[in-house]
């Protein structure tokens, strides 16, 4: 299938544990901007739902599988973080990358490809550093649920 790039979040029913899955199952699981901004978004209402808060306003998405932002008796645990389809993450997806820099030739026809691929790189990796960075600081057990390629 093309299914679009995605990072979901949904809630173990009964439990205080939430799940972060990965899924570009084409790309090995392989991050992608939309993914990251995902995974952001996601990070933040982690980090209500584990100080028993409210992710202002549990607005659903179309990668959230469930609305609930706190287990049942709002004492959150844990959060695991796994890949689809037997595949945790391959890493940065760089065609995602190269794609975006062959959709901005026309804006700067004269630009340099290979500095803005860079830049934007450079980019992704202060995005993936500061949403992990928020992910590993949230006041519950972190687990990464590997299976497969990593």
């Amino acid at each position: 299938t093309d299914a679009t790039p995605s990072v979901s979040l949904s809630f173990h029913e009964n439990s205080s544990v939430a799940i972060l899955t990965l899924c570009n199952p084409r790309r090995r699981n392989a991050l992608t901007v939309s993914m990251m901004e995902d995974l952001d978004r996601h990070v933040h209402r982690l980090a209500k739902w584990s100080t028993g808060g409210t992710d202002g306003g549990s607005r659903k998405t179309q990668h959230d599988e469930s609305e609930q932002t706190k287990d049942d008796n709002g004492n959150a645990r844990a959060v695991i973080l796994t890949g689809s389809n037997n595949t945790f993450c391959s890493g940065l997806d760089l065609r995602d990358i190269e794609q975006s820099d062959s959709e901005n030739d026309g804006d700067c026809p004269n630009s340099d490809t290979t500095a803005r691929s860079l830049k934007e790189g450079q980019n992704m990796i202060r995005h993936m550093t500061r949403v992990t960075n928020r992910l590993m600081s949230l006041p519950v057990l972190s687990v990464s649920a590997i299976d497969g390629y990593a």
